[in-house]
Order: structure tokens, then sequence, then C-alpha cells
């Protein structure tokens, strides 16, 4: 167990706003064993172990059996009594419960049905690019990130375009709830509009049903696979995963480019040889928009060298994981030709969608949007410059930036 280091507070919003804590990272990941995090709040035992290295992230999201996410899939732990509300939530359950509800969401996101999505994904892009565009000088967060996958997800689920702004402030104040542990209102109520507003457009969706996920999942609603709170609660997932994170990789993408000439200048020869698959995801590792993951030991063991008592909490760091040196050579470099890593068969994101049962899901959606997005401004030849500082939210899980301002060159 390494005790001696210099790491910040990671419980502590405030240590990303100026970025996430990559050279602490390293320091921790070459030290044996694990590091031992105190905190005050949000874990059962006064803190959590500090899992920075990928092949033990993989070991401990494999075993489900002794790493549990019922009591709480991030930190601060949601639900540590274990009965609460977010046990209905998807990132809060093991199997059979997991199985079962992922099951339903799955049959809207498999790979056939993702691939019917590019044209109007296409469709939703040009039309944000030529809003944006011409403005001139702009905020790339507000004008293109944010939109993109609010829209987007909006017509996934089958949410009115009048409602839109509601899936963006519902997300929002999911986050900024989560962010500020000492008050879960804010959090709280918003969970609680979703649902009353998820719930009466799902009777809708019965009466009227149409080609989108609320339809889906209001049917296995009324025909007992999914409960009332698991289709509140898998509804709210899929908002926040299918805005906020997305937002974050397309508003972290467009900063790494326009701050790291020398990437621009290799994703244009790598979208000039059809590289664009391996662009986008080395962004997303490089990225890892969701930065940790929390597992709670449901016994005591011995993991990566590091002795275990039941309920010890794991964080597992996943943009820490994702720049492991052991897997990814000259990690914090941007090189969509990188060779020799290990894919578990997702593709080349590393960790960004996490592994194992609790894999985002969506996935294949978000790289659809950053690929598309990437494509449409290449083929208008836009250029843009950097005109302020950008700015990073305030959270230790999700690795934001609220703004971006931008001028077109």
């Amino acid at each position: 167990m390494s005790t001696d280091l210099a790491l910040p507070d990671l419980t502590d919003p405030a240590t990303f706003v100026p970025g996430i804590p990559h050279a602490a990272f390293d320091d921790v990941r070459r030290q044996p064993g694990l590091h031992w995090h105190p905190s005050e709040f949000g874990t059962y035992n006064g803190g959590f172990w500090l899992v920075t290295r990928y092949a033990d992230v993989v070991a401990a999201e494999a075993d489900v059996d002794t790493f549990s996410s019922v009591p709480g899939a991030f930190f601060p732990l949601g639900n540590q009594e274990l009965t609460g509300p977010m046990s209905k939530h998807i990132l809060f359950m093991d199997p059979p419960d997991h199985t079962r509800v992922r099951k339903v969401a799955s049959r809207a996101f498999g790979p056939k049905v993702i691939a019917q999505f590019g044209d109007w994904v296409r469709g939703v892009i040009d039309e944000v690019l030529d809003k944006a565009i011409p403005l001139g000088e702009f905020d790339w967060v507000e004008q293109v990130a944010r939109q993109i996958p609010a829209r987007v997800i909006s017509v996934v689920m089958g949410v009115p375009a009048a409602d839109q702004k509601l899936i963006v402030k519902w997300a929002d104040d999911i986050f900024r709830g989560q962010a500020a542990s000492e008050d879960g209102s804010l959090m709280a109520e918003a969970f609680q509009a979703v649902g009353g507003y998820m719930m009466d457009l799902g009777a809708r969706k019965l009466v009227e049903p149409a080609d989108d996920l609320i339809s889906l999942l209001a049917r296995a609603l009324e025909d007992g696979e999914l409960d009332a709170a698991e289709y509140t609660m898998y509804c709210t997932a899929l908002i926040v995963a299918g805005y906020d994170t997305t937002n974050t990789l397309l508003a972290q993408s467009a900063r790494i480019l326009l701050e790291d000439h020398a990437a621009a200048e290799v994703v244009a020869d790598a979208f000039a040889r059809g590289k664009q698959r391996e662009v986008v995801e080395e962004l997303l590792r490089l990225i890892t928009p969701a930065m940790s993951v929390t597992r709670t030991a449901t016994r005591d063991l011995e993991f990566a060298g590091q002795q275990i008592r039941k309920n010890d909490v794991l964080m597992l760091h996943l943009s820490a994981a994702n720049r492991d040196p052991e897997v990814f050579s000259d990690p914090h470099t941007f090189d969509p030709f990188r060779t020799g890593m290990p894919t578990l068969g997702y593709g080349r994101d590393g960790l960004a969608f996490g592994s194992g049962i609790h894999r985002c899901v969506g996935s294949m959606l978000a790289k659809l949007e950053l690929r598309i997005l990437l494509e449409e401004m290449n083929k208008r030849g836009v250029k843009l410059e950097l005109t302020g500082e950008p700015k990073r939210g305030w959270s230790a899980m999700i690795n934001q930036l609220t703004a971006l301002p931008v001028l077109v060159a």
C-alpha cells in the first residue's frame, strides 16, 4: 500500500477544475499494491482504494460477485443502505437484476440498429453546424457540443423537440447534485422530475407507439419486464449517459484539436487515409468522459497485491487506467495509429465506456456522433481558433468542459 504520495483530494470536485491529475496517477501506478485515499463521507470504511492500472480495473469490473455495484456505482456511494431508490438504477445492479433490465434496452442499441442512425444523425449535426458556423465567434460547448447529443438522445428516446431543453436541464442538475455531496436535494428533484415526465410520456407512447426507446421501455413496463421504478431510473440513466458524457466527448475533442496542433495534423492525415474510427477511439481514450466508477468488496480478499476488507470501496479511475503505459505506449500522446494494445473486443477506446456487464450500452451511438461531427467539419474545411480560456466543469466524476470560446478562422 502506498501512503507517502502527495496525492490531491479526489473527493473534492475542485481538484479536477484545473484538469485531471494525470501526473499524480502516474506516481500511484508505479507503486506496489493500491493507494488508500481517506474520505470523511461516501464510503463504509472511511475511504477507498484507488485503482489506476488497466488490468486491475478490468479484473474488478469482471468479478461482479466480489465487487458489487449495488452500494453505488460512483463516489460518493448513493445506495449504502442497499435498498434505497437508487437500487432500481441499472448501474447500481448486479446480476440477475442487471441482466434482466439491460436486456430490454439493448434491443435498441445493437450494431445493426445504430448503423441505421447515420443519416438522421448527420442531418442533426448539419443543422447544428449550419446555425453555429455563420456566427463567426461562439462558444463551441453551448452551440455545438450541448446541442448535438441533446437532440440525438431526444430523438432516440422519443422526447418531443419542444421538451429538449428539459433533457439538458435534468442532466445538468443531476451532475451538479452529484458534485454537491452535502446536499442531495438537487439531484433528487431532478430524478423525481424525470420520473414523472417519463411516466406520462410512456403512457402516451402506449396509445401512439413509435420507433423509439420510450415506446420500447413503456411496453416492457406494461408487460412486466420492468417495474415502474426500474423504468423511470432507466430513462434517467439514458438521459445522463446520452447527453452529458457525449457532450463532454464532443467538447473535449474540439479542445484537444485546437490546443494540440500536432494532433490536428495527425487527424487530417488519418481522415485522408480513411482512419476515422481510430481517431474517434483515440480521442475517447484520452478524454475518458466518465472518469471513475466504484465497486464495493463483498468479502475479505487479496486483490492487486493488497488486502481488501469486506465493504472496502474501490475507486476504479478509468481515466488513469486509459493512460497505463503497460497497455498504451507513450500514453499521454494522441496517436490513433498505436498498435499492440488489447481491445477487449470493444475497439481501441480502452476503458472509456467501462468493461464487463456495465459497459455503456450507448457507446456506439456516442462514437457515431463524434465521427460524423469530425467528418462534417473536415468536409466543410472549417478552421477554428481559440479566443479565450476553456472552462472546466465542477465534477469529480465527469471530465466536463463548460465553455470553449472559438473563432471561425
